[in-house]
């Protein structure tokens, strides 16, 4: 709790089992937890890849910030790539189709 704090995490998402930590400490401390579980060494659903955009546009928005520092914290477990798949979807990707046409209005869902 005092890593995340001392990095201004306000958001935690997990790409992996809820079950291996209760989020209620974090929460308890205005951390919020998205639980955004998909098989390891998989491509994320398209309900995930929608909500992790969406989240990232309402939290970071169009333009830089010039207001405090706001992290979100996105972690996995197995280290065969949930999280960096989730990291480089918002990447432009040259000479690549999307894997998803995707509709971003609205808000990013709790899971």
């Amino acid at each position: 709790l005092k890593l995340l704090q001392e990095h201004s995490v306000t958001i935690v998402i997990r790409a992996c089992e809820a079950s291996l930590y209760s989020s209620t400490l974090l929460e308890q401390n205005g951390i919020t937890v998205y639980n955004w579980d998909f098989s390891d060494g998989s491509d994320p659903p398209k309900p995930i890849v929608v909500n992790w955009l969406k989240l990232l546009q309402e939290f970071f928005g169009p333009e830089p910030s010039t207001g405090p520092k706001k992290t979100i914290a996105l972690h996995c477990v197995a280290g065969l790539g949930r999280a960096p798949v989730l990291v480089e979807q918002p990447k432009p990707q040259k000479n690549k189709n999307r894997l998803f046409d995707l509709d971003l209005s609205g808000s990013p869902g709790p899971d």
